[in-house]
Parts: C-alpha cells; sequence; structure tokens
C-alpha cells in the first residue's frame, strides 16, 4: 500500500503531466490562425475518438464469446446497431443524433 507521501508524489506528478499536455497547447495557440491542413487534421480527432469506441464495443469479450458460442444473431446484433448508426451519421452529420439512434437500436436488439 502507498504511503501519503508517495500517492501525493504520483498525484502531483500526473497532474503536472495532465497539465503540461492538455492546457498549455490551448494557451499557447488561443488567438492563433492555424493553418488549414492543421485545421483539418484536427477536425478529424472526434470522428476517430467514436469510431475507436465503437470498435472496441463490437469487438469485445462478449463478441468472442457469441462467435464461440455460435450464437450468430447476438454476435451481428452490435454490428446491425453500428451500421444504423453508420447510416443516421452520413445523413445528418450529427454525431449526437447518431450515438442516439445506435444506442437505441442496440438497446431494441437487446430485447428481442
Amino acid at each position: 500500500m502507498l504511503s501519503t507521501e508517495e500517492f501525493l508524489l504520483i498525484y502531483g506528478i500526473s497532474f503536472g503531466i495532465i497539465l503540461l499536455f492538455r492546457c498549455v497547447p490551448l494557451f499557447v495557440l488561443k488567438g492563433r490562425k492555424l493553418s488549414q491542413a492543421t485545421e483539418e487534421a484536427l477536425s478529424l480527432i472526434p470522428p476517430a475518438i467514436f469510431a475507436s469506441l465503437i470498435a472496441n464495443d463490437l469487438f469485445s469479450s462478449s463478441f468472442i464469446a457469441n462467435a464461440q458460442a455460435g450464437n450468430i444473431w447476438e454476435m451481428l446484433f452490435p454490428f446491425i446497431a453500428a451500421f444504423i448508426a453508420l447510416i443516421v451519421a452520413s445523413k445528418t452529420k450529427s454525431m449526437v443524433l447518431s450515438i442516439i439512434v445506435g444506442t437505441a437500436a442496440f438497446a431494441l436488439f437487446a430485447f428481442i
């Protein structure tokens, strides 16, 4: 078990690193005009994070367990819900709406 001093040291170092890498760039770049390529690259971060979260859920341990047990329909439910969310996202360009619809579709399939 960690002593109080060790915990505070680890916590302080972690806090400093988080502050350095998350907050300092905001202050340094505030008010500056970024190049078009940089702005375009930064605009890809939210969809990439969303895609990684979906991929993590699609290929989770329950996916592997259903595949090994031969539960094909239960294995396909997350993929169908993701496909529905993809259609909504492509039509509306709204991440919030696609999350809501995808979650609702997944919940609906869970009750079937």
